[in-house]
């Protein structure tokens, strides 16, 4: 491998593609361990290994090929899984953890592979300052669009709900029946996002899989 940071980057991600898989079963593993509330939604739990997928193979395409940073989109399945998140009312900052999850386990896991095949301590510092440098863009980029996705989804249900309401008090509003009234109000007005309404904010749900096989989630996660 060369003497410089990123001709070492370029190799280094050549010979990790064919082991995203097990990168990504890492990272998805500790997901599922730091963030049990989350994985209940079976949809989300359904994208999410997608998105993870997706954003592995970015990683490592753009290490691989020296891409510039500002060339960097959010995966059309971390879109999505922010628009999940939006819809079933998880609170954005859970959407920033995630992230946060993400890189660390993602860039942990790259240093360490640094610190195995470099050959010479002064690669493996002007490397790990490089990548994480790259990995902190990354991030910060593909965030900001989950984090816009997310709010034009949670805006669109909150919109929603609003005109439900609205039309719940229009009908309902006349009656005398406080019980009835107070049970129909219940049934008109959501608490959650339908996921099968349509939004023009957030890609169709996800038919793709990742590229490695999900494990079986433990029973208290459902």
């Amino acid at each position: 491998m060369g003497t410089d940071a990123h001709v070492f980057l370029s190799d280094l991600a050549r010979g990790l593609a064919p082991r995203a898989d097990q990168l990504g079963d890492v990272v998805l593993q500790h997901l599922f361990a730091e963030l049990p509330e989350v994985w209940k939604y079976e949809d989300i739990a359904s994208v999410a290994p997608v998105a993870l997928s997706e954003h592995i193979a970015a990683v490592l395409d753009f290490l691989e090929r020296g891409l510039d940073m500002a060339e960097v989109r959010t995966p059309l399945a971390a879109i999505e899984c922010a628009c999940r998140l939006a819809e079933h009312g998880v609170p954005i900052s859970e959407l920033l953890r995630v992230y946060r999850l993400v890189h660390a386990g993602l860039l942990d896991q790259l240093n360490k592979e640094t610190a195995r095949v470099a050959g010479s301590q002064e690669l493996v510092n002007a490397t790990t300052l490089t990548l994480s440098a790259m990995a902190f863009e990354y991030v910060d980029r593909t965030a900001e669009h989950a984090v816009a996705a997310y709010q034009r989804e949670r805006d669109r249900w909150l919109q929603r709900r609003l005109i439900v309401i609205n039309e719940a008090g229009t009908r309902i509003g006349t009656t005398l029946d406080t019980t009835r009234t107070a049970r129909n109000w219940r049934t008109s007005v959501p608490t959650t996002s339908p996921t099968s309404s349509p939004s023009t904010s957030c890609p169709p749900p996800s038919r793709r899989k990742p590229s490695w096989p999900r494990r079986e989630r433990k029973p208290a996660l459902r």
